[in-house]
């Protein structure tokens, strides 16, 4: 049975994987530099009454907000060559409409960060899924000791799927 680990994880514990939404999805193992964040957001709404707070609820879903910073070593590889591994830039890109959205109307990627319990005895590995990613923005820079691409994004249900694997 698993136990929780007192271990902490790091970098090097992670691994993010983009997937598009074809039958077999098209996929890419993304070289990240260790900063991906994301934020989920409740929204309340205060229902008044004769100038008091009388009570509160949840207001509309907000969807959450992910980003991430990639090295790049190829911005356009399997869509030049077919033989060649999909490139981060091109997948969350989409030249030539190669990808498949996993949604109707606005291209979306489905994104998958592992983490591995450092105590592989335990069992305790974490599967993060952020379904249907809406791409909002993609800045390419180059660098002295790599090139970087900085992602973000934004989902349509609050929180991403947490689960044990």
């Amino acid at each position: 049975m698993p136990t929780v680990t007192n271990v902490a994880r790091n970098i090097q514990n992670g691994s993010l994987v983009i997937k598009d939404g074809s039958g077999t999805p098209k996929s890419c193992t993304v070289a990240c530099s260790g900063n991906l964040k994301w934020s989920e957001t409740r929204t309340m709404v205060e229902v008044m009454c004769r100038g008091s707070v009388d009570h509160r609820r949840e207001g509309n879903t907000v969807g959450f907000t992910l980003s991430f910073d990639a090295a790049w070593y190829q911005l356009i590889s399997k869509t030049a060559n077919s033989g060649d591994p999909v490139s981060v830039y091109e997948i969350l890109s989409n030249p030539g409409s190669y990808f498949t959205s996993t949604e109707d109307g606005a291209y979306c990627l489905d994104i998958e960060f592992t983490v591995a319990d450092p105590n592989t005895t335990n069992g305790n590995d974490e599967k993060i899924t952020f379904p249907d990613v809406f791409i909002e923005k993609v800045d390419c820079s180059e660098g002295e000791d790599k090139n970087m691409i900085a992602f973000s994004g934004r989902g349509k249900v609050r929180a991403p799927t947490i689960t044990r694997v």
